[in-house]
């Protein structure tokens, strides 16, 4: 078996989803491959590496000194918001998020994590981070340029209610 040496077998029961947690100025999303690969924890630890700027989600027990609740359930479009604004605000430090006087942007930094090897933690490297601003979603106000798709051909007034 030496010719096999620094092999590992392939895990079968990890996850391949691809964790991402995305940083905004007022919360820290955890997409659902993150949740996943943290196995839906009831609670998290948050920790914050000064010297490497990684940050590490950390499954814990209630018990646990300054674990948080994660408030998610197992199912198809399980993400986590972690709105703490102490946490948010320690990890903003490490982030130059590009500011926007359009409400309708919001800035963001968003990093793919990579399980520890205990498989106890994502880990999330500031540096690999991509910056950018993106448009808010969900429905937008109602306007009449909006409204009138296309242009006023129809003869029809799309601006009335």
């Amino acid at each position: 078996m030496s010719s096999l040496k620094g092999f590992e077998a392939v895990s079968l029961t990890r996850k391949t989803g691809k964790a991402v947690m995305t940083v905004t100025p007022d919360s820290i999303r955890l997409n659902k491959s993150a949740v996943e690969e943290l196995n839906f924890p009831e609670y998290i630890v948050f920790l914050i590496n000064p010297d490497t700027q990684q940050f590490a989600v950390m499954r814990a027990k209630e018990s646990d000194e300054d674990s948080m609740p994660l408030g998610v359930r197992p199912s198809y479009t399980a993400s986590a918001h972690i709105d703490n604004p102490i946490v948010v605000t320690a990890v903003l430090k490490y982030f130059d998020l590009p500011s926007t006087d359009n409400e309708e942007e919001i800035p963001r930094a968003s990093m793919r994590g990579v399980l520890s090897p205990k498989g106890d933690a994502l880990i999330f490297d500031a540096h690999e981070a991509d910056i950018r601003v993106t448009r808010k979603r969900g429905r937008k106000p109602h306007t009449a340029e909006a409204a009138d798709v296309n242009g006023g051909q129809d003869g029809w007034n799309h601006a009335t209610k």
